[in-house]
């Protein structure tokens, strides 16, 4: 009995060595030197940056290149708000974030499509589970159940906040290139109202008024 069990271990790390060779393909990991400041010393860090591989990423199972896609948006968010944080210390850290909350953007039809797949199986396996131990859930005021989260799933895919909208608007208002930072309010905009994201889309429409009248005062 303990021989097949030691058997049985060793064939599922091995089906898990393969599944970890699936996921590790699709992308391309950069390794590159950057200078940070802390507390008057300057020292070399290594950052870590993973990037899609385009054409390898369209040959992985479906449900892989979901999780990539979703790893790769917060990817890009931690690098958009790293260039933005050091902003006072790197001279091209401005436009770097503006360029990679731009990509992040770009991304967002992808990321939608690639959540409503992932999450579906994570929720259909949570049925699965509690189906099998047969664990019958209360009700719980406020708390979806999982069939509610199927359906709102369905009608809304992805519903948070994407930092890359806001990041922009601000930087372009600083730089008082108010029509930009208008442009990506409107798209910021009408991707909130679509999720249903009452919050976000009301603090797009305050700053979209106020925008809108910076452009008014200026013509004058």
């Amino acid at each position: 009995m303990l021989n097949f069990l030691h058997k049985k271990k060793k064939e599922q790390d091995v089906e898990s060595n393969i599944i970890l060779k699936q996921y590790n393909k699709g992308t391309v990991t950069v390794f590159r030197n950057r200078e940070m400041k802390l507390d008057g010393k300057t020292s070399e860090v290594q950052e870590v940056v993973t990037e899609i591989n385009k054409d390898e990423i369209e040959h992985l199972p479906s449900l892989l290149k979901s999780k990539k896609i979703i790893d790769y948006h917060f990817s890009l968010m931690q690098e958009h708000e790293r260039y933005y944080a050091d902003r006072k210390t790197n001279p091209n850290g401005i436009e770097k974030c503006k360029l990679i909350c731009l990509k992040d953007i770009d991304l967002l039809d992808q990321l939608n499509q690639a959540y409503k797949i992932w999450e579906r199986h994570e929720i259909e396996k949570a049925i699965q589970l509690n189906n099998r131990l047969k664990i019958h859930m209360k009700p719980v005021d406020g708390v979806p159940t999982h069939e509610e989260q199927l359906i709102n799933l369905g009608k809304y895919g992805f519903r948070g906040e994407i930092i890359a909208f806001k990041r922009l608007a601000i930087i372009y208002e600083k730089e008082e290139d108010y029509y930009k930072a208008l442009e990506i309010s409107n798209k910021a905009i009408e991707y909130y109202r679509d999720k249903n994201c009452d919050k976000e889309y009301q603090s797009f429409i305050n700053r979209r008024n106020r925008l809108v009248k910076k452009i008014g005062n200026k013509k004058l």
